[in-house]
């Protein structure tokens, strides 16, 4: 009777770990913002904008290429306002707008040269808050899903020379604004700017979470990150993902760098599939052994089959974010078209009568 339970022991623990599948992570480039805090909206020469980060390329859709049109971008952060200062080149006289229409009430000025950035404080890759402003400062706001009827608090002062094609914008945004949601040092965002340049075939130049050499709809945002960053000093050295069955996972990685104090560290886990809102299956201390490996044992429920964007954020005892990797990764559900319990009918090769020009079925189909 014992190596009956022995054996029976031995079987289910077998069975068990066969269904454990180690799905492939890929690494996933995120373009990332690190935004500075200062103390206060800073004017156009301030000296506080060297601090800035900033973005000076866009990129083309159609082809996906860098474009020929000069622009650079900053952004700061104070409390609940992001700062931005966008610089514009390249213009066509043509495309330069003319109109007087009263801001928000103007849906029509991506017609002209403009700006739009969109704002996803949740990371959901899918719903965001837009933003929309020209040269001449005339700007307005939309949103859709849960961004919904949205009221924005913003204002944009711009400065715009025609005959050089070029026009500058001063932007305040009032985060808090959106929905309520204010971040904080720390806090993880989605960003994206587009550039509309009036006059030259409606192109749309614009800079955003995809690869330039390959589509992944995983990501469309980069990623906004309010500063300062952590002064710890680590980064992922390897990860691995595994599918215990069902909807059980279990994520393993190792962490490298000097004085690292493991005790310290939180870690943050978001998985979005295609055109879903991204879900936080952990958020808590990361716990490491002996061997300096953290195990994370969670479950996530896919709704969606097909490549999904893992996400794992690193913060310190403070809060302030040290590292944030990304991977896609493929899972699908077994298919369920083929029914062993039912025949399938499969007819022979077709036949290529040359005579007739066509294809024939044969007459009779065998199982």
């Amino acid at each position: 009777m014992k190596k009956f339970f022995y054996f029976l022991f031995v079987f289910i623990a077998v069975v068990y770990f066969c269904r454990a599948d180690k799905l492939h992570l890929e690494p996933f480039e995120v373009p990332y913002l690190l935004v500075p805090e200062v103390s206060n909206f800073p004017s156009w020469e301030n000296s506080v904008w060297n601090r800035a980060v900033s973005i000076n390329e866009f990129y083309k859709v159609y082809p996906k290429s860098k474009s020929a049109y000069p622009i650079s971008v900053k952004l700061l952060f104070s409390g609940k306002n992001l700062f931005i200062k966008a610089d514009l080149k390249g213009e066509r006289k043509s495309g330069m707008p003319a109109g007087d229409a009263e801001p928000a009430k103007n849906e029509f000025i991506w017609q002209d040269s403009c700006l739009n950035f969109f704002i996803d404080p949740k990371k959901s890759n899918k719903d965001a808050y837009y933003h929309f402003l020209n040269s001449k400062g005339i700007y307005f706001q939309f949103g859709r899903d849960i961004s919904k009827g949205w009221k924005g608090d913003w204002s944009v002062k711009t400065k715009a020379n025609q005959n050089k094609g070029e026009w500058q914008a001063l932007i305040r945004c009032n985060l808090e604004a959106l929905n309520g949601i204010k971040p904080k040092s720390g806090s993880v965002w989605g960003i994206n700017f587009n550039r509309h340049v009036g006059g030259i075939n409606d192109k749309l130049l614009e800079t955003s979470g995809w690869p330039l050499n390959h589509y992944k709809p995983s990501s469309k945002y980069a990623m906004l990150i309010f500063g300062p960053q952590s002064k710890e000093k680590f980064k992922v050295s390897s990860s691995s993902l595994i599918n215990n069955g069902e909807n059980n996972f279990d994520l393993k990685f190792e962490i490298s760098g000097k004085d690292i104090q493991h005790d310290d560290i939180n870690a943050h886990i978001n998985i979005t599939s295609r055109n879903t809102i991204a879900k936080t299956v952990f958020s808590g201390t990361a716990v490491f052994n002996e061997d300096g490996i953290c195990d994370i044992p969670f479950t996530w429920q896919r709704n969606k089959d097909g490549q999904h964007l893992f996400e794992v954020i690193l913060r310190d005892n403070k809060g302030l974010v040290a590292e944030i990797s990304n991977y896609t990764f493929h899972l699908s559900s077994p298919s369920t078209a083929l029914n062993s319990e039912k025949p399938l009918i499969w007819p022979e090769p077709r036949i290529w009568q040359s005579t007739k020009g066509y294809w024939v079925m044969p007459s009779k189909i065998q199982l």
